[in-house]
């Protein structure tokens, strides 16, 4: 690699770990009063996890399939709590390290993003893939979180990388070492199962034309089986310590789901989460993988095809579930552009560059605009708690929709002691619209996620009333800090829901007559 391409890959792990240490700190409990849980729904669960998987083990829920990410968290919880001078400071410095191994986890995997690139289509594809992944809004933003999904995009991604070295003529080793990280990524997450499909597909693009092929294939499959059991053995050995609370979390895990294409995850999913133009390029790269004749591109497009079957089992709209497949539709996006400027005239191969480059800094300032209002602005959520706090009496009674789910997170954070009550609303499908308005409120406070997530004949009716401006009237809108540059955005599609976490708007409304 020439010195000028060890300069550009420096710049593009040096902005990509900017992407993900800006705002790392983001939603933290504890933000503005002493018992406040942190933003981002999932995080706690993480950290009761930990605390169950050695306290009380028989009741784990193994929620995401495995018990990897909860030891983690446990041996994290475990070293901070020797430093931590209270419970409150332990819980924040317990999520900043798992959100820290996230953006460690993420910048190891681009490393072997550009080491498959480089193999599919030279140096030039390599610093592209990478550049690409990094800037990629869904991994940007959930190296932001403690979740288990970008360690084991990681652990899929090591698999896919020894996969890729098999279908090239690598050892056996090679196979079963895929098999140990494929095993180890479903201990993390279910959806770490993707890292078995290349390894399956390597081993019979590498199968002998001649000889015992039944030999050489049961040979494969057994190292495959062998690696697998032990990676995940390793990785949770407590699911078979404690096989029916497993058995348990793995039936929530893998619940059914309506099957067919994932249109939504494929479509609007993957406009936010990869962008539009990376999202197209992705696409029609791994038609390339499928049509080209080259040995371990039918390994690298099978993780994503295989990939898209498993997706349809998950339904859902979040761009999170999109990140096992983020590497290979980087290597995709890129590797075809690559290949079509080598083989193309002077001047298309330029323009082919030219919109390679345009497409990576496209997808920058896509996470760009979503990351750094994180770290450099103020969160919607604070910013309606001030709002309050300093516009409304003291002693307000101020309705609040809480999630789907029934959680806080899209509440607003009242600074501590402000002295203004806060009326949860759950809208359920039992709950009286018409009741819940006629309550003694003086505010309502609501924000764009409840009212695209409202479903069923009660929370849509709720909202009608609510806006109709009969009782009720919006006082204030709070939403981002800014927005990027991006068609879906500016055609109104509904955004995915984890892009709503950290991008509320708030709605505050007021009693008429106020």
């Amino acid at each position: 690699m020439t010195g000028s391409r060890r300069g550009a890959v420096m710049a593009v792990f040096a902005v990509g770990l900017a992407l993900r240490v800006v705002g790392i700190g983001w939603g933290l409990p504890g933000t503005v009063s002493a018992d406040e849980p942190p933003i981002h729904p999932d995080e706690h669960v993480a950290y009761v996890a930990a605390a169950d998987l050695h306290a009380t083990p028989g009741a784990m829920t193994f929620i995401y399939g495995g018990a990897l990410y909860p030891r983690i968290a446990h041996v994290v919880r475990s070293g901070v709590g020797l430093v931590a001078p209270d419970a409150r400071r332990e819980f924040r410095w317990t999520l900043l390290g798992l959100r820290g191994l996230g953006v460690l986890a993420g910048l190891a995997t681009a490393l072997l993003v550009a080491w498959i690139a480089r193999g599919v289509a030279g140096d030039g594809a390599a610093v592209a893939a990478c550049a690409l992944f990094l800037a990629f809004p869904n991994h940007a933003l959930a190296c932001h979180h403690a979740r288990p999904d970008v360690l084991m995009t990681f652990l899929a991604t090591a698999a896919l990388a020894c996969a890729y070295g098999v279908a090239r003529g690598a050892g056996p080793v090679w196979l079963f070492g895929g098999a140990v990280a494929a095993g180890a990524a479903t201990a993390t997450l279910l959806s770490g199962m993707i890292g078995f499909a290349p390894l399956a597909v390597a081993s019979l693009e590498r199968m002998p034309r001649g000889g015992p092929r039944l030999a050489a294939l049961a040979a494969s499959g057994l190292r495959v089986a062998g690696g697998g059991v032990l990676g995940f053995a390793l990785g949770s050995f407590e699911s078979l310590q404690h096989w029916d609370a497993f058995q348990a979390g793995l039936s929530r895990a893998a619940a059914t789901h309506p099957g067919g294409l994932p249109l939504d995850l494929l479509t609007v999913s993957a406009a936010y989460g990869f962008g539009l133009p990376a999202a197209i390029a992705s696409y029609l790269g791994l038609v390339w993988m499928v049509l080209r004749r080259q040995p371990g591109l039918p390994t690298l497009a099978s993780h994503a095809l295989v990939g898209f079957i498993l997706l349809a089992r998950v339904g859902g709209d979040m761009m999170r579930h999109l990140l096992f497949v983020a590497p290979v539709m980087a290597i995709a996006a890129t590797a075809g552009i690559a290949w079509l400027a080598e083989r193309s005239p002077l001047r298309v191969g330029r323009a082919a560059l030219v919109g390679q480059v345009a497409m990576v800094l496209f997808t920058l300032q896509l996470s760009a605009g979503y990351v750094l209002p994180m770290g450099l602005a103020e969160d919607p959520r604070y910013r309606a708690g001030r709002w309050l706090a300093e516009r409304t009496p003291e002693g307000a009674r101020i309705g609040v929709t809480l999630s789907y789910y029934g959680d806080h997170s899209y509440q607003p954070r009242l600074p501590e002691g402000s002295g203004r009550v806060l009326v949860p609303l759950q809208l359920r499908e039992s709950f009286d619209a018409s009741r819940y308005l006629s309550r003694d409120l003086d505010y309502v406070v609501t924000t764009d996620f409840a009212r695209r997530r409202a479903s069923g004949s009660t929370a849509p009716a709720f909202f009608e009333a609510l806006f109709r401006g009969d009782r009720f009237r919006v006082v204030e809108e709070l939403g981002p800090a800014w927005t990027p540059l991006s068609l879906p955005h500016a055609l109104g599609i509904r955004p995915p829901g984890d892009l709503l976490y950290v991008r509320p708007t708030f709605s505050v409304l007021a009693r008429v007559g106020r």
